[in-house]
């Protein structure tokens, strides 16, 4: 676990629940310690935690058989935690649009300052994931899904792609319809970097498809993208 160097933001690595894990089988305890407001992580933070983690490891690190392709749920997520670049942290209450673009503007910088830097290779596998535990399931969607699409434009903007995940989400599969990838244990936000194949989740905005053409060409993408390229230009040259 380590803390923001000026405010009272923390993380958690996958490899802090591993040791709480580990004791709790060998009957000890270490207490994860937070700033001094919150020095000690709750058995409830780090059951959600906990929950969370599990998830991303049986899910989104595992193909499925409704995916439609090939490969993993989240291509980046194995190797996210393999690398130990899966950070998460809990936010109590229930975000307002205000309180929430102040908090995901803090994490997007330091998102930004963590190594591996923005130029590394690794950097595709970084990953924060801000869990909102106050926020009962038959709100989720109606606060996390207007939230996330007040927010995308300025991370997208920047290089970043942000995404909403919690029970019940309905967010479609690219590829299968009927499979629905974004439903997770608890509603959280997830911040990663940017990558060619985003094209598919940022063709349908001009503001996103503008910001996206600053980052990457045609060229960047493999083959069987190229064709949403080609369409999508069409379509925005032609309004």
């Amino acid at each position: 676990m380590f803390h923001h160097p000026t405010k009272s933001h923390w993380l958690v690595e996958s490899k802090d629940i591993e040791i709480l894990d580990t004791d709790r089988r060998a009957n000890t305890q270490t207490p994860l310690r937070l700033p001094t407001n919150d020095p000690v992580l709750s058995e409830k933070s780090i059951k959600i935690l906990r929950e969370v983690l599990y998830w991303a490891r049986g899910f989104l690190a595992h193909p499925h058989q409704h995916l439609g392709r090939t490969g993993n749920v989240c291509p980046f997520a194995k190797g996210s935690l393999t690398k130990n670049l899966f950070w998460m942290n809990i936010q109590q209450g229930i975000p307002t649009s205000d309180s929430l673009g102040v908090l995901m503007g803090d994490m997007l910088n330091w998102f930004i300052e963590l190594e591996p830097n923005h130029q590394d290779d690794d950097s595709v596998y970084k990953t924060i994931l801000t869990i909102f535990p106050d926020i009962i399931e038959d709100d989720s969607e109606k606060i996390l899904d207007s939230l996330q699409q007040n927010l995308k434009t300025r991370f997208v903007e920047k290089g970043f792609m942000i995404g909403q995940f919690y029970k019940g989400c309905k967010e479609k599969g690219i590829r299968n319809p009927e499979f629905l990838p974004l439903q997770s244990p608890a509603p959280l936000l997830a911040i990663r970097k940017m990558v060619p194949t985003d094209i598919v989740f940022l063709s349908s905005n001009q503001e996103h498809w503008n910001a996206y053409k600053k980052l990457f060409s045609i060229d960047d993408l493999p083959e069987t993208f190229k064709e949403i390229f080609d369409q999508t230009e069409s379509i925005f040259h032609s309004k």
